[in-house]
């Protein structure tokens, strides 16, 4: 999270980011793309401590977390935030479904503009 109250890896305190550098990433265009039934809290591979769950309880919240918090840390900077939140319908912590969501946004983007 773009949280400089809290260290790394849930925040971004003590690192050496500069406000410069944080421009620069949320100028770059960037695509998060979630999985709508990304929901389950309990699943073995998601990290439960205290910090973690109050970044969100399932990677889903945790997902809209960052993306909102990196907006308004943009927006608290004054500079261009130009990402971009996809959620994709019924997918959940799926390798395949989430890589034929992103290869559709891919082929869609390389597609020429009729003018």
């Amino acid at each position: 999270m773009p949280d400089t109250n809290i260290d790394f890896p849930y925040g971004i305190k003590n690192m050496s980011l500069s406000k410069d550098e944080l421009a620069k990433a949320f100028a770059k265009p960037v695509i998060i793309l979630l999985g709508e039934k990304d929901n389950e809290p309990n699943h073995k591979i998601l990290r439960h401590t205290q910090l973690a769950d109050a970044q969100g309880l399932n990677r889903f919240d945790r997902g809209n977390k960052f993306f909102y918090e990196a907006k308004a840390k943009a927006l608290e900077l004054g500079v261009t935030f130009n990402w971009n939140l996809i959620t994709v319908p019924g997918v959940g912590h799926d390798d395949l479904g989430m890589a034929a969501a992103a290869a559709k946004l891919i082929a869609e983007s390389s597609k020429p503009s009729i003018l």
